[in-house]
């Protein structure tokens, strides 16, 4: 299991931009449901799509030194790879990494 501080963001901290309030629910859910938790993994997927669409990579926190564009398509690809093995896994509800 990761510590806060390995996770998205600051702990307390609100979130940066978009891409990170993303993350921070994820974060959440994922400490309730294990890593592996497809309700998690594609809720993430979907935020990540639709700050995508309105145009969030271009409207990032000043002083962003991420190359947004392939940190969403490093978590699309991530997420799309954990949905396709909690779907394979017979008790996938309880998996902390």
């Amino acid at each position: 299991m990761l510590s806060d501080s390995e996770k998205s963001g600051c702990p307390g901290e609100k979130p940066c931009d978009g891409l990170d309030a993303c993350c921070m629910v994820h974060d959440a859910c994922v400490d309730k449901k294990g890593y592996l938790s497809e309700e998690c993994n594609q809720n993430l997927l979907n935020c990540v799509k639709k700050f995508k669409k309105s145009g969030g990579q271009n409207q990032t926190f000043k002083g962003n030194k991420c190359n947004v564009k392939k940190v969403i398509r490093d978590i699309s690809l991530v997420m799309k790879v954990a949905l396709l093995a909690g779907g394979s896994l017979p008790d996938r509800h309880h998996v902390h990494i």
